[in-house]
């Protein structure tokens, strides 16, 4: 009677080699993240700076978290791979960029390098570039600058009040003496003058003192940036690529212990095949005699035959 093989499954075949399935799965995952640790590291800095102060409340200006958080979409605009457009001069192999806080007035900049002190130096340096270059436009408009400006026609103006009024005693005097006509006309050309020159310059001046207190009745400094967190290293990509590479090997691993288990199967299912062959045949040709009849394991019968031979020997 043969034995009929069934050939295994896949999964039935490494179940019952099952250490392929506890050691090739493991020595992959060991192999991907040796391979990970290898590979090198891409850091990630981050810095952030924000709209105003930080002293004013939601309430103290209406509308102003909302122009904020505008302000702030706005500012990050200028950061770009270069860093601070006409500022910051990135360094190769940085790539920056920046984006506003959701629902904030906080910009985010970051700076991703394989070395993690120039993403740190990269990202610090161009927040600082952004917070300079911001406040600095502003500080052009401010009522320092218009109070320089009105100092500056302020004495020119009493300077030419001064000239003005020595133009006007020399006239006078030159009238009461009876100095020469051309002399006369010349002292009051100068005078003449002087006036334009010190009405020019009280009309700059009158304008700059009217600029100076409007500014100072609408100054703020709502709209200029603080630097609030200093730039340090916020994320690399080293635990991940470690994680996935170790997956990887883990996957990876299983898949050959399955592939080799199948394989040792099909071997084993090949070998038991050719030996149930060869004692099929051995079977076959085997023959019991009983009662001159040969009777054959395949259920067939025949009659015995006798030699020639061994016939006429009996005669």
């Amino acid at each position: 009677m043969s034995t009929v093989t069934t050939p295994a499954t896949p999964l039935n075949a490494l179940r019952q080699r099952w250490w392929l399935a506890a050691v090739l799965p493991i020595i992959g995952a060991i192999i991907g993240f040796l391979v990970a640790a290898m590979l090198p590291t891409t850091y990630t800095a981050e810095s952030r700076v924000a709209v105003g102060k930080g002293d004013l409340s939601s309430g103290a200006i209406a509308g102003f978290p909302v122009a904020a958080a505008s302000l702030a979409s706005n500012y990050a605009r200028y950061v770009n791979d270069s860093g601070v457009a006409g500022q910051t001069e990135v360094p190769e192999g940085v790539t920056m960029a920046a984006s506003e806080i959701p629902d904030s007035s906080v910009v985010r900049i970051e700076a991703t390098s394989k070395d993690q002190d120039q993403a740190v130096a990269a990202a610090q340096k161009t927040a600082e570039d952004l917070v300079k270059q911001v406040n600095g436009s502003q500080a052009e408009g401010s009522p320092q600058t218009a109070l320089a400006d009105y100092n500056k026609i302020a004495a020119q103006w009493a300077a030419a009040q001064t000239a003005s009024n020595a133009a006007a005693d020399r006239v006078g005097k030159l009238s009461g003496t009876g100095s020469s006509a051309t002399a006369l006309a010349e002292a009051r050309k100068t005078y003449e003058d002087a006036q334009v020159k010190l009405a020019s310059l009280a009309v700059q001046k009158e304008a700059l003192s009217q600029k100076y207190q409007n500014m100072v009745a609408n100054s703020s400094t709502a709209a200029d940036l603080t630097l609030v967190k200093k730039a340090e290293v916020t994320a690399s990509d080293k635990s991940s690529r470690e994680q996935t590479l170790a997956l990887i090997g883990l996957v990876l691993g299983l898949g050959l212990a399955l592939l080799l288990a199948a394989r040792a199967a099909r071997r084993e299912n090949r070998r038991a095949t050719r030996v149930e062959r060869v004692e099929r045949t051995d079977s076959t040709v085997r023959t019991e005699r009983t009662d001159g009849v040969v009777e054959r394991t395949d259920g067939t019968a025949g009659v015995e035959t006798t030699p020639r031979s061994q016939a006429t020997s009996r005669r």
